[in-house]
């Protein structure tokens, strides 16, 4: 696109606010200037374009030509400000409007998933403390604040002894987050925080686990156990956060086993039922308890909810694909992170509207959903139940550039 501006030349310029310098937009300057009409001349038609631009703080003589004045603003921006070109406002579309608050129909009930074994397996875990050195909370590094269940802290924590593990680590950015998490735990009492990723298996972490079990249980009384010479940990937390992996992450780097010695899934409640003890250590002997996830049946409100939904710590059956989707959209508008727009091809761009996004993904996608009516007639309609289980999947294989759904509530603590 061909460009041209009209510069002042030292023989009409004076130093006052009157006149006006060479007319460059920068980036980062939107803020900074006034607004000046100017008229350029694009492929022969002349346009009247509005303009935000500074008066620099230069030294300008009258011996200056156009050329150096020009390129004393150019220097004094270098490192700053990136040269761009002008456009046309008038074909800009409007910024994206976000939604200041999300809601769901009064219909619509989201207290979390919370079946009736879940109370049950919680007062045998109880029953098992009288033989357990130290408890294990695991938990999901996305959701660090959100979703831990409280009763762990009523029922379990004040007699033993206890780690919190956030696995899942290689979904968020430890180096923006692992400070702010471990200072937030460290103020509410939580002395020993360990991070790892058991779908890798890192050994690094695994060891470092490893020793803070064994570390905790011999420098804590151990009352009853005191005779015993074989540790015993109890691992507890959420569904789906990681517990049964974790165990045999921990067993296959200590003992070299490959097979798993308590069933894992991808979805919640693969567990049901407190397992027998599980050896993952020679020496020290060292076996461990695995246990159901247990949700606390009074969520606080419906962002948690939301958060462990996206995360897939609650059945989906419970919350419906459809709203979770539209809260994973309302906050990646939040943050600005407007990476689906590129990922499924979106033409008309980022969009507050969960059925415009979902739409844009069955047209992308071709997900057409085709059933049988009365008879032998076919119907056809957008397969919009499989367009939000991709947009969520989006979050849940690490596709965004950003995965910690409580940074909203970390910036808060700070």
């Amino acid at each position: 696109m061909s460009l041209i501006v009209a510069i002042n030349t030292p023989e009409n310029y004076q130093h006052s606010a009157e006149q006006t310098f060479p007319i460059y937009a920068f980036e980062g300057m939107g803020g900074l200037g006034r607004e000046e009409r100017t008229e350029v001349q694009e492929e022969g038609k002349s346009l009247t374009r509005i303009v935000k631009y500074t008066l620099l703080r230069v030294n300008v003589s009258d011996e200056d030509c156009c050329i150096n004045l020009y390129r004393k603003v150019l220097q004094h921006c270098t490192g700053l400000f990136a040269r761009r070109e002008l456009t046309d406002t008038s074909t800009q579309k409007a910024p994206l409007v976000c939604r200041e608050e999300f809601t769901l129909p009064r219909t619509f009930d989201f207290r979390v998933w919370f079946p009736m074994h879940m109370s049950v397996q919680l007062k045998k875990m109880e029953g098992k403390l009288r033989s357990v050195d130290l408890i294990v909370e695991v938990h999901d590094a996305r959701v660090p604040i959100s979703g831990r269940n409280p009763q762990f802290y009523t029922q379990l924590y004040t007699v033993r002894p206890h780690i919190l593990v956030l696995n899942k680590m290689d979904l968020i950015d430890m180096k923006l987050y692992r400070k702010s998490v471990e200072d937030y735990y460290m103020e509410r009492g939580v002395q020993h925080i360990v991070w790892t990723d058991c779908k890798r298996r890192k050994k690094k972490e695994l060891r470092e686990l490893q020793t803070k079990i064994i570390e905790c249980i011999r420098n804590e009384p151990r009352f009853n156990r005191t005779v015993k010479t074989e540790y015993q940990v109890m691992v507890v937390g959420i569904p789906n956060v990681g517990k049964s992996s974790l165990i045999n992450s921990l067993r296959s780097t200590n003992l070299g086993t490959k097979h798993s010695a308590v069933a894992e899934g991808a979805r919640p409640g693969v567990t049901v039922r407190v397992q027998n003890r599980v050896r993952v250590l020679d020496r020290p002997p060292v076996y461990v308890l695995d246990t159901p996830g247990v949700l606390y049946p009074n969520c606080h409100n419906v962002h948690e909810s939301m958060k462990l939904a996206i995360c897939n710590l609650i059945l989906e059956s419970a919350t419906k694909p459809h709203y979770v989707a539209d809260y994973l959209l309302f906050w990646m508008n939040r943050i600005g992170d407007y990476s689906y727009v590129d990922h499924f091809k979106l033409d008309d761009g980022p969009s507050d509207d969960i059925q415009r996004v979902l739409l844009g993904i069955c047209k992308s996608r071709n997900l057409i959903l085709t059933r049988r009516l009365a008879g032998e007639r076919l119907t056809q309609r957008w397969d919009i139940d499989t367009a939000a289980t991709i947009f969520l999947d989006l979050f849940r294989k690490g596709k965004l550039r950003d995965h910690c759904l409580d940074r909203e509530l970390l910036l808060r603590h700070y």
